[in-house]
């Protein structure tokens, strides 16, 4: 059993592919259960299919999720019968860029709420001023 590519790094939130070749030697010549072990908690696999055929291939899909970022030994297991092989990836999952939402804005997002902003604030500012010199005879006082 081998794996394509054998290590990788992923960002958190992100999903890539890990290609998992069979091969018939070794006593494999069903179909072959794959599993994985030693994934962080928060990501996740996935194998298409599930019972691949000694002599192909399958794929995996792996999920970083909200896993906490470090480097991690994932196993991945094929086994057929009594038969078990094993292979492992190396898996970095570094921190998300965009991490509380900050990049998802964009800068002309950010200076579009600026702009709004400074609007606001010039409107209270010019509505205080009204308050303060008094409100016309008969109209109700306060701030709005």
């Amino acid at each position: 059993m081998t794996l394509l590519p054998a290590s990788l790094s992923l960002g958190q939130g992100e999903t890539t592919s890990v290609e998992v070749a069979i091969a018939g030697r070794g006593g494999f010549s069903d179909g072959v259960v794959l599993a994985a072990s030693g994934l962080p908690a928060g990501a996740s696999i996935y194998f298409a299919p599930a019972l691949a055929p000694a002599g192909g291939s399958a794929t995996a899909i792996l999920q970083a999720g909200n896993a906490i970022a470090g480097n991690y030994a994932v196993n991945f297991v094929g086994a057929s019968g009594a038969l078990q092989h094993t292979a492992t990836l190396q898996l970095a999952i570094h921190p998300s860029t965009a991490a509380s939402g900050c990049n998802e804005v964009g800068a002309g997002g950010w200076l579009w709420m600026a702009g709004l902003l400074i609007l606001f604030m010039r409107r209270r500012r010019r509505l205080l001023a009204v308050a303060a010199q008094g409100s016309p005879s008969g109209a109700a006082s306060g701030v709005i």
